[in-house]
C-alpha cells in the first residue's frame, strides 16, 4: 500500500535530507526555491481548440544541490479521459516543443490530478525559470492537445 504524503510533506522531507544526512559531511547547501504556476485552456493549444476543459498548475523548483522540480496539474471537464499528460519545451506561447517529462496519474479520467518530479540540469532549469516550458493534456477527442498552459514564475 502506498502512503500519500502530499506535496508539502514531500518538500519538507527533501529539505530535511538536504540539510542533514546521517554520516555525511556537514556542509551548508545553498539553494533557491521558486514557485511555478500556469492556467491551462484550449485557447493555448496549437492550433487553438474550443473546449470546456480547464486546468491549473503548481510546481516548486529547488535550484541548488538537487535541482529538483516537483509539480501538480489539476484538470476538469475534459471531453474524455486523458491519453497523455506531459511537460514540454523549450517553447514560447503559440509554438510547440518536444516532450520533457510524462506526468503520472492514478488512471485516465476527465477530472483529476497528475503529479511528477525530476531533476534538472542547468540548461533545463534556465528554460523553466524563463517561462519556456508548458504542460499539455491530450485526449482521444483532441490528440494534439485539449488543454495547455505555459509554466511561469509565480
Amino acid at each position: 500500500m502506498k502512503t500519500k504524503i502530499g506535496l508539502p510533506g514531500f518538500l519538507i522531507a527533501i529539505l530535511f535530507l538536504s540539510i542533514s544526512l546521517p554520516g555525511c559531511k556537514k556542509e551548508r547547501v545553498k539553494f533557491e526555491v521558486t514557485n511555478m504556476v500556469g492556467d491551462g485552456s484550449g485557447k493555448q493549444v496549437v492550433p487553438e481548440i474550443s473546449t470546456n476543459a480547464s486546468s491549473t498548475f503548481f510546481g516548486v523548483y529547488s535550484k541548488g544541490y538537487y535541482n529538483l522540480f516537483i509539480y501538480t496539474i489539476r484538470f476538469k471537464d475534459l471531453s474524455g479521459p486523458w491519453t497523455k499528460i506531459s511537460i514540454n519545451g523549450p517553447s514560447s506561447s503559440g509554438q510547440n516543443g518536444p516532450e520533457i517529462h510524462l506526468a503520472s496519474s492514478a488512471s485516465p479520467s476527465v477530472e483529476g490530478e497528475a503529479t511528477g518530479s525530476f531533476n534538472l540540469n542547468s540548461i533545463a532549469g534556465s528554460q523553466l525559470l524563463s517561462g519556456q516550458w508548458y504542460y499539455i493534456i491530450l485526449t482521444t477527442t483532441h490528440p494534439e492537445g485539449e488543454v495547455r498552459g505555459q509554466i511561469i514564475k509565480e
